[in-house]
C-alpha cells in the first residue's frame, strides 16, 4: 500500500486546525454569552424582593403570633405598619437604605409609609395593588395595599 504523499498530511491537518479552532471560538463565544445572561438580574427582581420582606418578615410588617410566635406571611400588623421601620437608622432590620436601593411608597387605607421625603420627585414609579389581611385591635379584617415603587 502506497503512503500518501507528505503534503497532503500537511494539508489534511492545516483543515483540521481551521475546523477545530472555529469550533473552539465558537463553543467560547457561546459560553462567555451564557455566563454573562446568568450574571444578569431580571428586571423587577429586586422590588420583588423587597416587597416580600415587606410582607413576610417579622422585622417589617409581618404578623406574629404572640402565643405561638408564628409569623403569618402576607397579613400585615398594623401595629408595625408605622414609618420608623422605613427609616434609615442602624438597627433596623427592615430597610436599609443604600445607594442604588429602589424608593418605595405603602399605603393601607390611608396610612401612608415611604422610604424617603422625596419620593413625591421620582419620575418613574410603578403601582400594585393587593387585597391583604390586616390585623387591627384584635382581629383581622380585609384591606387594600397599594405599593409604589421606583422603577429604572
Amino acid at each position: 500500500m502506497e503512503e500518501p504523499p507528505a503534503t497532503s498530511k500537511v494539508v489534511a491537518y492545516i483543515v483540521f486546525g481551521f475546523i477545530f479552532s472555529g469550533f473552539c471560538i465558537l463553543l467560547f463565544f457561546i459560553i462567555s454569552k451564557e455566563t454573562i445572561s446568568i450574571a444578569d438580574i431580571p428586571k423587577g427582581l429586586e422590588e420583588y424582593v423587597f416587597i416580600q420582606r415587606f410582607l413576610s418578615s417579622q422585622d417589617c410588617f409581618a404578623y406574629q403570633d404572640k402565643e405561638t410566635l408564628r409569623i403569618y406571611p402576607g397579613i400585615i400588623d398594623l401595629e408595625k405598619f408605622k414609618q420608623e421601620r422605613l427609616e434609615d437608622k442602624e438597627d433596623n432590620l427592615c430597610y436599609k437604605f443604600k445607594k442604588d436601593v429602589p424608593e418605595f411608597r405603602l399605603k393601607i387605607n390611608d396610612k401612608i409609609i415611604q422610604t424617603s421625603d422625596n419620593f413625591d420627585s421620582i419620575k418613574k414609579k410603578n403601582t400594585i395593588k393587593k387585597s391583604i389581611l390586616i390585623f387591627k385591635e384584635g382581629k383581622f379584617e380585609n384591606a387594600g395595599l397599594e405599593i409604589q415603587y421606583e422603577t429604572k
